[in-house]
């Protein structure tokens, strides 16, 4: 399929091959989504944050990324992660994706937490400041991200961090329930509480979903009595083996 065109084209046509959740309407309605975000986005960023998310939107349209590794960088908070989590429905071989300290609040994590249900490969989950690569395409890929952050010359996204709240980890906890593949979900320094670590844990208790580790560290707002009930002290991760 051709690369999604400039947001004042029409809309693409349909790609002949679909991720199995996703139908012809809600695929029509996606990409219609898309192109009205990207017109806002490229209305309210730079030039270069525009460019960089419409090349990560296409590679992901067109299943050619295994990693989506931004950290730190300005991808235009909830404006680019709605884009982003659009283009993460539609890619089939994504199996990692962190966007820690991009500013990204509840929208945000609403438009992901969609695009994790039924997601079919997506193993890792990173919308907190803990998590590290493990393998030399994600330390590229992390490498190049850094890169990209410091061409910005915006520094203050290196260090403003996610604040997806319990509103946010709600909607990701409802993306899990329906995730059978993940296994890694980093939630750590969000502005999470006692609400979100309640539906996040009802989550895990699902049968289909497989996942061995979550991180809720440097989350300030989870009461002690919340943490000491299920196990866990707030700045460490929770490991199933």
């Amino acid at each position: 399929m051709a690369p999604m065109q400039s947001p004042n084209n029409a809309t693409p046509p349909l790609s002949p091959v679909l991720p199995s959740a996703v139908s012809l309407p809600e695929a029509n309605n996606l990409r219609a989504r898309a192109k009205d975000l990207f017109a806002q986005l490229k209305a309210t960023t730079t030039s270069t944050t525009y460019s960089m998310i419409r090349n990560k939107y296409d590679s992901l349209e067109n299943r050619k990324e295994a990693q989506l590794c931004l950290p730190g960088c300005a991808i235009g908070g909830d404006l680019g992660a709605e884009i982003l989590a659009i283009g993460i429905t539609f890619s089939t071989r994504l199996v990692t994706v962190h966007l820690g300290f991009c500013e990204i609040g509840p929208r945000g994590a609403r438009a992901i937490g969609t695009a994790l249900k039924r997601h079919p490969s997506l193993r890792s989950l990173a919308l907190g400041g803990s998590t590290e690569p493990h393998d030399d395409a994600a330390v590229s890929d992390f490498v190049m991200s850094r890169s990209i952050a410091e061409s910005l010359q915006d520094k203050r996204f290196e260090k403003t961090k996610n604040r997806i709240g319990d509103e946010g980890a709600v909607v990701i906890a409802g993306g899990l329930k329906e995730n059978e593949v993940l296994e890694s979900l980093d939630l750590s320094e969000n502005d999470i509480g006692d609400r979100g670590v309640l539906e996040l844990v009802r989550a895990t208790e699902t049968r289909k979903l497989v996942l061995k580790q979550l991180c809720l560290a440097k989350n300030e707002k989870i009461s002690d009595k919340t943490g000491k009930r299920y196990g866990f002290r707030t700045e460490v991760a929770v490991q199933w083996e």
